[in-house]
């Protein structure tokens, strides 16, 4: 072979590798890259699924404003037990800022605690209420126990009512038959005969309305609230307990009736009549007491709460904490609520766009962590509700002219008792709501009427009960109405007690306010609050809530006295004065009031105009024997009644009710757990929170943040793979 043929073969030899060498490279390179690239996704990923179980979140504020406090992550650390946190909530014209700050709040609490269980569900979405069907599906079956019990009690009232009317209506035979052997030749044997008649009359209409009463109450046991499957228990205890104490007051008067006939001399009833009406007398004795014992179970019924969330969930939106069973043998779990308005606060067009908005982040933690711990307490206050009122006029058991704020406070884990301090001279028993004592107990005593006689005797009982109260040392909340005894030279006994610890309540001078309208000048006794004046923890649960105080009275503290302090103030204002002539004016309705040609004027020396004026106050003081003891003066009555801290209007468009007056049933509660000294319990109004630290991102740049994260970053890194290829050739 010559050596040209060997040049030609070595050459042609090493032409094909180097033909064959780029492509070799960008080969190698793309497989390189594409493992990396598989490598990245399956870190990315992992981390994703890493993150989605164990997250961490980093506060880059200089306030660590968005992050647990350290008392919340101390008590979320603390559960030993499965707590769940359900917010049912429209969130139609809720402001979109709000709602995320409160989701952070909700997702900080449930990564807290593995005991924390949080379940948001909007009612507005397809799938809210199958969730909100399956939230109460399971809460029904842990409260099945509580059920059954409750039904047993219904359905034994139920029996005992029905068998008291049967009774009754026998009895009521029985009457007709001795009027019917009245001898005629007795010189009253007609009015004998009407007496008879109409006691069988008396029998035969309670009977009747025993009956009716027990329908109803059977009726609430067996329907739901709602489309939940609750059952509308606490409609059931009411019907029975109110149908056996009609029975107990009717069977009351009437034994008293025909005692007074048993004991009757010959010139008013032949003694015939009277052996004969004796066992009949008797009789109704036993139902009474009968009737006194099956009233006596009735109010040993605990309350129902898990109705009363059914029915908030029904009638707007709701936060419930549920927490354990109190006890180890399956008892019902512990409930408390949260104001969904408080934490979801609704975005005002035009308003909410243009003012910077307060940031409920911190409102939200505050109302979690206190339903949480409220569920937890084992000292949960007890209210006791003390009135003057007539025994037609008792509370129990549906409180209906407060029923919205006993609702609240029960929601808060409290107990409410009634006690009418005019028919009772002693408190209500509480041994059965708290066997080892340990529970702050709370007086709230409403003011009575002493415009009639009646109403005048039960007023000065109503304030001997005040006054043993404050002497004892008892937390109490007193509400005052005016008077017009001051005006005549008397004291008045219902403030008399407070003067000696230093306030000096005019209740001889309401304050009014007059307005200038179109029309001409309206005065008005209702005054409005959206900032109290002062500084004091219940102060600060209604700063910036707009709060409803009819009727204020001006609470004057005596000079040197530094333990009375104020908790809200009517601001010295030119067209609020103190009325010594209100009396025509409050009998006026109050629909007819702005029609008045000559409304009140602050034209009378004894008119009061220079302000400002204290309108509710706080007094702690040290008793001698080193206890403490706080009292509450509010210088309005009926502040917290339905009529006015029940009043809501339906949010533009949003299909969600809210409440007109909120700080009403704030300053409630605010002031029964200042009075109970849980400070830590009393939270203060979203409005009164300092504004975010971290201004909210825009929606558009927000959005292109999101996309620049999700598709820029990538692109970019192809992009600088792509550059650095053309450079390297």
């Amino acid at each position: 072979m010559s050596t040209g043929a060997k040049k030609h073969r070595t050459h042609g030899g090493t032409a094909a590798p180097n033909a064959g060498g780029p492509l070799l490279r960008r080969a190698r390179y793309g497989l390189q890259a594409l493992a990396l690239v598989l490598a990245v996704s399956a870190v990315v990923g992992f981390l994703g699924i890493l993150t989605d179980r164990y997250s961490v979140v980093l506060d880059a504020t200089s306030g660590r404003t968005h992050r647990l406090s350290d008392r919340t992550r101390a008590m979320l650390r603390g559960l030993d037990a499965p707590h769940e946190i359900l917010v049912v909530a429209n969130l139609d014209g809720v402001d979109p800022r709000a709602v995320q700050r409160t989701q952070d709040v909700l997702d900080g609490l449930s990564r807290e605690s593995d005991n924390l269980r949080v379940s948001v569900i909007p009612i507005g979405s397809p799938d809210g209420l199958r969730m909100l069907d399956e939230a109460f599906e399971r809460l029904a079956r842990t409260y099945q126990p509580v059920i059954e019990r409750t039904n047993a009690a219904v359905a034994a009232a139920t029996v005992a009512a029905m068998e008291t009317a049967g009774a009754l209506e026998q009895l009521g035979e029985q009457l007709n038959a001795v009027a019917a052997r009245v001898d005629d030749d007795h010189p009253n044997a007609a009015a004998l005969r009407r007496f008879f008649n109409d006691a069988s009359s008396v029998c035969r209409i309670a009977a009747g309305d025993a009956a009716a009463g027990v329908q109803a109450a059977q009726a609430g046991a067996a329907s739901t609230i709602g489309r939940t499957p609750v059952p509308a228990l606490d409609i059931a205890v009411s019907h029975a307990r109110r149908t056996l104490g009609a029975l107990h007051g009717q069977i009351g008067q009437l034994s008293a009736s025909l005692d007074t006939l048993v004991r009757a001399g010959d010139d008013l009833a032949p003694a015939t009549a009277r052996e004969e009406t004796r066992p009949l007398a008797q009789a109704t004795v036993r139902l009474r007491d009968r009737a006194a014992r099956a009233i006596s179970a009735m109010d040993d019924v605990p309350p129902f709460p898990l109705a009363n969330a059914a029915r908030a969930v029904g009638e707007t939106s709701a936060a419930l904490v549920i927490g354990p069973p109190r006890d180890q043998t399956g008892g019902p779990p512990r409930l408390s609520a949260v104001e969904i308005d408080a934490i979801f606060p609704r975005r005002i067009p035009g308003v909410s766009d243009r003012v910077p908005t307060p940031d409920v982040r911190a409102r939200a933690e505050e109302l979690f962590t206190g339903a949480i711990a409220a569920v937890n307490a084992e000292n949960a206050p007890i209210v006791i509700l003390t009135h003057g009122a007539s025994e037609a006029e008792r509370l129990t058991p549906d409180f209906s002219p407060m029923s919205g704020a006993v609702s609240r406070l029960r929601l808060r884990g409290m107990s409410v008792v009634e006690w009418a301090a005019a028919l009772d001279p002693e408190p209500p028993s509480i041994a059965a709501l708290d066997p080892s004592g340990m529970r702050p107990v709370v007086f709230i005593v409403m003011p009575t009427s002493g415009t009639t006689p009646e109403g005048a005797a039960r007023m000065l009982k109503l304030s001997t009960a005040l006054r043993a109260l404050v002497e004892a040392g008892r937390p109490v909340l007193v509400s005052v109405t005016p008077s017009t005894l001051p005006s005549i030279g008397q004291r008045d006994p219902q403030v008399e007690m407070l003067e000696q610890l230093g306030m000096k309540v005019d209740t001889a001078r309401p304050l009014l306010r007059q307005t200038q309208t179109p029309a001409g000048p309206v005065v008005t006794a209702d005054l409005l609050f959206t900032t109290t004046g002062a500084d004091h923890p219940i102060s600060g649960a209604i700063e910036s809530l707009r709060t409803h105080l009819p009727w204020c009275l001006p609470i004057r503290v005596e000079p040197g006295v530094r333990r009375v302090a104020p908790v809200i103030i009517a601001a010295d204002d030119n067209r609020i004065w103190a009325e010594s002539e209100w009396l025509r004016f409050r009998q006026t309705p109050a629909a007819q009031r702005p029609l008045l040609v000559n409304p009140p004027q602050e034209d009378s020396a004894r008119d009061d105009g220079d302000g400002p004026w204290i309108v509710a106050a706080a007094l702690e003081r040290t008793l001698p024997d080193q206890r403490s003891q706080r009292v509450v003066v509010v210088g309005s009555t009926g502040w917290f009644l339905d009529e006015l801290a029940q009043q809501r209007v339906q949010s533009g468009g949003a299909g969600q009710n809210i409440p007109v007056c909120p700080g009403n049933l704030e300053l409630l509660e605010a002031s029964v757990y200042w009075l109970a000294g849980q400070n830590d319990m009393i939270s203060q109004s979203p409005e009164a929170q300092a504004l975010a630290v971290i201004p909210s991102i825009d929606p558009d740049r927000l959005s292109a943040i999101r996309w620049g994260l999700i598709a820029g970053l990538p692109l970019l890194v192809l992009l600088i793979g792509g550059l650095w290829r053309l450079l390297r050739g």
